[in-house]
């Protein structure tokens, strides 16, 4: 996929179409690249989700520890952010990006849809060091670990979710629940889509709207023979 088609795909005028069109896009790159998720390995797939989570929290304490060594003054947006801290902010907006990469490559593979009524957090909330709001440095003392906690909490509870799931094996789509439980699965897809949304709520504090960061970072993987931009 071209960065062109990234770029329309995230642009959808529509929300609740756009997040479909990139979550089955997301699939479309797995499959290209030949990587395999779904029911049979979504435990391991899901803890892949939290290890994101904690590089998102390493990348905090770096930009806290910059923000604090170098004598930023607070409450000043018109400053210029040292360097390291400026990394370290790209940094975590970009571990937030994984973290939906992997959720979302999780929903499509499984075929889980976002239940009724449910929606997406606005793209941008007022960002951190706007004129009135809080300086960008201290959302690592504010906001980042309460988004940690409400994050790993969701996929908690999915994952207990998960667990009372029963697998099957089907001709057509291989390991797959079994049918009559479709409250289970409901409940599954709730705390996956809350954990998303929590993801996107991060970068929008940031002043940044999520969709485009997400296509910057699957343009990168294209061209990549690596699993959501990591080494092999």
């Amino acid at each position: 996929m071209t960065e062109r088609n990234w770029t329309e795909i995230t642009n959808h005028n529509d929300g609740r179409l756009q997040l479909s069109a990139i979550i089955e896009a997301t699939g479309e790159w797995r499959r290209s690249k030949g990587f395999e998720t779904g029911w049979q390995n979504f435990a391991e797939k899901l803890m892949l989700v939290v290890t994101e989570i904690t590089e998102a929290s390493e990348a905090a304490r770096t930009a806290r520890a910059c923000w604090r060594s170098l004598g930023v003054v607070r409450g000043n947006s018109k400053i210029g952010y040292a360097t390291q801290f400026g990394y370290a902010i790209e940094n975590y907006a970009e571990e937030w990006i994984d973290v939906m990469v992997r959720i979302f490559d999780l929903i499509e593979a499984c075929r889980l849809v976002m239940p009724d009524g449910s929606t997406f957090p606005p793209l941008t909330r007022p960002p951190f060091g706007a004129d009135g709001a809080t300086p960008i440095g201290e959302i690592f003392d504010l906001g980042f670990y309460q988004q940690q906690d409400r994050a790993i909490e969701s996929l908690s509870r999915a994952m207990e979710v998960f667990r009372d799931v029963k697998i099957g094996t089907t001709p057509e789509h291989g390991a797959a629940p079994l049918v009559g439980q479709r409250d289970r699965i409901d409940s599954l897809s709730l705390f996956l889509f809350q954990a998303a949304a929590i993801a996107a709520e991060a970068i929008g504090r940031l002043g940044e709207e999520w969709p485009r960061l997400y296509a910057e970072k699957m343009v990168k993987n294209e061209g990549r023979p690596t699993k959501h931009g990591r080494e092999r």
